[in-house]
């Protein structure tokens, strides 16, 4: 197997089944969680008791400081934006977060479990913008006192599911034995899913769609 491997890992649909495909490809995963204001309880939940099942380390780490436009008022007291569930600058704050972990523990990959449809409701999770991302990762790694060592082993953004659909990423799942069903889809806090939000009828219209296959 490869080096370490640090994961961004919600516990939802996409990085479950990323994680399933990473343990299958690097000697040591470890899974970072970060817990910020309005995520979904049952997403953290579902995130622990995927990483207690694979026995693999969970780091939750606290950003109290994100809000998504949900929390953010203007001037004229309207919430800005069109999806209450945006946050912005999320991905680079997220993997600069990661790549500072990644920098710490020895890490040389870092891995997303983003899908091609990601991209087209936000920019920051676009193959060219991890590819930006990740250039800028090397140059700071390069200027750090492990200079020499760092230069040797350049930090790797991988996005295993960037080029799929919905249905694709499933596939891979079932073929990696994700435990797709202990994943969380749903952005509202409640304890069971809503049904009804974007994320809900993606994760529906996945499943449906590769069991009719």
């Amino acid at each position: 197997m490869n080096s370490k491997a640090i994961i961004l890992f919600s516990g939802g649909l996409d990085s479950t089944i990323a994680l399933a495909w990473a343990l299958e490809r690097y000697g040591e995963v470890i899974c970072l969680s970060y817990l910020f204001p309005e995520r979904p309880k049952k997403e953290i939940l579902a995130a622990q008791k995927i990483c207690h099942a694979y026995g693999v380390k969970l780091l939750e780490i606290e950003l109290p400081f994100i809000k998504s436009f949900r929390q953010i008022k203007y001037g004229d007291g309207n919430v800005y934006g069109s999806s209450d569930s945006y946050i912005p600058m999320r991905n680079l704050i997220f993997y600069s977060i990661a790549a500072h972990y990644a920098d710490i523990l020895h890490a040389k990959k870092i891995i997303g479990g983003h899908l091609k449809s990601d991209s087209k409701v936000h920019a920051d999770a676009s193959y060219n913008f991890f590819r930006i991302l990740e250039n800028a990762c090397r140059v700071s790694f390069s200027t750090s006192f492990l200079k020499e060592e760092r230069i040797k082993s350049e930090v790797e953004i991988i996005m295993p599911l960037i080029h799929m659909s919905d249905q694709e990423a499933v596939e891979l799942g079932i073929k990696v034995n994700a435990p797709i069903d202990k994943s969380w889809s749903c952005w509202i806090d409640r304890n069971d899913p809503c049904n009804e939000c974007i994320s809900c009828l993606d994760r529906k219209r996945a499943l449906e769609e590769f069991q009719q296959k």
